[in-house]
């Protein structure tokens, strides 16, 4: 435990932890068909961690790991607004396993649209 304003040695090891996550889904995304896999060098806080493309469809992936993983809101929504990304993926890093969740940002676009058509028909 460190004095003061300091990090603890756990607070220090989060984002070594997370990098880490973030290659294991990288080598996982490869193995599993993607390409064009683009992820960090260094732990840093943005609001993806992972680009990658499978076939025509563009990937934006948060990467997430612990036992008690959170999902930042914004950053999904950011992830939503992010043009020329068709997916938005969830990967969930175990000790063993890469589990990908996916969104497909074109059910969002749908709502929307059926929104805007119920509004000019009234």
């Amino acid at each position: 435990m460190s004095k003061g304003r300091g990090l603890t040695e756990k607070q220090k090891e989060v984002p070594k932890v997370g990098l880490r996550a973030e290659r294991k889904v990288a080598r996982w995304l490869a193995k599993h068909g993607f390409k064009d896999i683009k992820s960090f060098d260094k732990p840093h806080a943005g609001y993806f961690d992972v680009k990658a493309r499978k076939g025509r469809e563009k990937w934006i992936i948060e990467v997430k790991t612990g036992e008690k993983p959170q999902i930042n809101i914004n950053n999904f929504v950011k992830m939503l607004k992010t043009r020329g990304y068709k997916k938005i993926g969830l990967a969930i890093v175990t000790k063993k396993d890469v589990h990908l969740l996916e969104y497909n940002k074109m059910s969002l676009a749908g709502r929307k649209a059926q929104e805007t058509i119920r509004k000019n028909k009234k």
